[in-house]
This record gives structure tokens, C-alpha cells and sequence, in this order.
């Protein structure tokens, strides 16, 4: 690209030069190598540029608005996917898998020449395209805020019971209305009715979700003969916890999901 620019120049201040010269002895050759000069520029060089900017510019809308159709899943994804540890250290790992995902699935079925080297668009510029869509949408002032958290002292430690009453809140909203006893309390869990359905769900905050969780939460399932089951947390889950929760039918939640089950 830089060598082609250097060449242009070169070339144009050749055009120029003997424009300049041939202008004393000939000034309607001059002419005409000023109209050629102006012909080349034309063809070999603003013609190419604007054929690839309009390419490009079509290419931006078009992934735009792939990204506009599902922009509210993409902002949901970053916030449960981009996490604190318990250093200060933010991860960016998962969202960043869940962006190639969205890349490769998504615009791939849509631009099958996305990876190639021809394609308008490189993938880092729609990776930050794609976040760059999503602060704009969480800066609307009409965009759909999430509920209040749970207490931002609570955040900053491993408060089960604060958390496990947020997301007793978050199901309020929803319309699910809690039906728990004291005894499932105990164990961590929630039971809640909505519409003659049952669901057991265990809320577990940053300390992350084992086997063990999926196990006791399938006993509160078949103890209160509940219809739905889910493990609830902010953090993203491991492949492990994802295959054992498939096994039993458990589903896995971030609890923004929570207003959206069925």
C-alpha cells in the first residue's frame, strides 16, 4: 500500500515535470500530457480508492446491522462474560471467545470471504465495532437498565445470603412469587411458582459453581417436584459444570437472564 503511494507520487511528478518542460516548445503537447496525467489519476487512482470505499462503507452497514440485530444479546454477554477476581485483575477471556464466536458463526454465514485477506474489513477492526456498538447502546438514555444490584459492599466478597436475596428480587420483578421453606433455604436454594410451573434454583456468588451445587440442587429438584432447575451466578462456568448441567437438564444462568425465563 505505501510502496503503491510512493509510486502514484513519483509517477505524478513526472506528469508535472514534463508538462513543464514540453510547455516552452509545445504548450498543446503539454496539454496532453496533463490530461493524460489527469486521465491515470482518474482510473489508477481516485476510480480504484472510490470503488474500495464504497465496498467497504456497504460492507460496514451491512455488519452494523447484523450487529444492531443482536446487540442487546452482545451487551448481555460482556457483562456477564467480563469479570473482577479477587485481585482487581479484570477478564476479558470469554468475551473475547464469545466475540470470535459471533464473528465466525454469525457474520461468517453472512460474508463468506470474511477471513480472507481481500475482504474490506479486518476482523480486529469489527471486533472493536462490535464494542464500540455496545457502549453506545448502553449509553442511550432509553436503553433498558438493569435492575439495581444487591449493594455495592456486597460486591466486593463472597456474600451468598445477599446475593441469594438479590436474585430472589430479580425473580420478584419477573413475576415469579417464592414459595421456599426453611428447610431448602438452608441448603442455599430457592423455590419459586409462576403460573402452576416450579422452579429450583441455586444463586451462587463469585466463589464459583461445582459439582457439588449441580447435585444438591437436583435433590431440592426431585424433593419439591419442581419443573425447572438452574444454578444462578456472576461468573462465566466451566466446561465441566456446562456437560454436567446438559447431562441433567440443569440450566445455567447469569442472573440477568433471570427476568427472561419461561
Amino acid at each position: 500500500m505505501a510502496a503503491g503511494i510512493v509510486w502514484f507520487i513519483l509517477l505524478g511528478c513526472l506528469y508535472i515535470f514534463s508538462a513543464i518542460f514540453l510547455y516552452r516548445t509545445s504548450p498543446y503537447l503539454s496539454a496532453a500530457v496533463v490530461l493524460l496525467a489527469l486521465l491515470h489519476g482518474i482510473f489508477r487512482g481516485i476510480r480504484p480508492n472510490l470503488s474500495r470505499y464504497l465496498k467497504v462503507r456497504s460492507v460496514r452497514r451491512k455488519i452494523s446491522a447484523c450487529i444492531d440485530e443482536h446487540l442487546e444479546v452482545l451487551a448481555r454477554k460482556r457483562r456477564q462474560m467480563v469479570w473482577t477476581d479477587d485481585y482487581g485483575l479484570v477478564h476479558y477471556e470469554t468475551w473475547d471467545e464469545e466475540k470470535d464466536y459471533f464473528i465466525s458463526q454469525v457474520l461468517g454465514g453472512l460474508f463468506a470471504d470474511l477471513h480472507s485477506a481481500d475482504f474490506p474489513l479486518s476482523v480486529p477492526r469489527i471486533d472493536a465495532m462490535i464494542d464500540k456498538r455496545i457502549d453506545e447502546y448502553l449509553m442511550k438514555d432509553d436503553c433498558i437498565e438493569a435492575p439495581p444490584e444487591y449493594g455495592i459492599e456486597s460486591r466486593k466478597d463472597n456474600d451468598q445470603e445477599a446475593y441469594r436475596l438479590y436474585c430472589t428480587r430479580l425473580l420478584s420483578l419477573a413475576g415469579w412469587r417464592v414459595v421456599s421453606s426453611k428447610e431448602i433455604e438452608n441448603n442455599g436454594h430457592i423455590l419459586a411458582e409462576r403460573d402452576g410451573v416450579i422452579f429450583a434454583l441455586a444463586c451462587r456468588k463469585s466463589s464459583g459453581v461445582g459439582s457439588r451445587h449441580i447435585r444438591d440442587l437436583i435433590s431440592t429438584q426431585k424433593e419439591a417436584g419442581a419443573d425447572l432447575a438452574a444454578v444462578v451466578t456472576d461468573r462465566p462456568y466451566s466446561r465441566w459444570i456446562r456437560m454436567a448441567s446438559s447431562r441433567y437438564g440443569i440450566m445455567l444462568l447469569h442472573h440477568d437472564d433471570l427476568a427472561d425465563v419461561e
